[in-house]
């Protein structure tokens, strides 16, 4: 179970696993913290907390993707330590298939050019509307630098900035990678 409302059909399966992947209650805090008050308006963010509250209480084992979360858990909803494993997101044994140059070049990027990489959706609890300001303040249009992200809804370019859109697993690895 990845998150959210948990299904009354799951309480049957006891071979599922919860997920910890953030926790909405921490970021609520973070976001008062800087003054966005919109942030309590949001009847979405409530109903996060109070499914996470749910999820921290039930039995069962969980995995959290951070050290980081787990604690957030434990601070915010009380969660037993011994409950959750940390497993990192995004592990991966596997070496590139493209290499350095390859995956480059098919994206029309300098082999000396400095990349940023992210991963993911462009979505406001990522952060990317704060880093985007940051990056395109301080990275002139002209320098050998880019932004990258691998994902989104769809390809993109603009100077010093490229979304790939949605790839395979395997592209994501060989830009890390790269």
């Amino acid at each position: 179970h990845h998150g959210g409302a948990w299904p009354a059909l799951l309480d049957t399966q006891r071979a599922l696993v919860g997920t910890l992947h953030f926790c909405v209650a921490a970021k609520m805090e973070t976001y008062m913290r800087i003054g966005r008050w919109r942030t309590l308006a949001s009847a979405a963010n409530w109903r996060a907390v109070a499914g996470e509250r749910r999820l921290a209480r039930r039995a069962g084992r969980l995995i959290a993707v951070a050290q980081r979360v787990r604690s957030d858990f434990e601070r915010w909803h009380g969660l037993d330590h011994a409950r959750a494993t940390v497993i990192p997101n995004g592990v991966s044994h596997a070496g590139p298939v493209a290499g350095r140059a390859a995956v480059r070049a098919r994206w029309g990027i300098a082999p000396e050019a400095c990349v940023l990489l992210t991963i993911g959706r462009d979505d406001f609890v990522k952060g990317y509307d704060l880093l985007g300001r940051a990056w395109h303040a301080a990275v002139p249009q002209s320098a050998r630098a880019i932004w990258v992200t691998v994902g989104g809804s769809a390809t993109a370019r603009a100077p010093s900035r490229l979304v790939t859109g949605p790839l395979p697993h395997a592209d994501v690895v060989d830009w890390i990678h790269a």
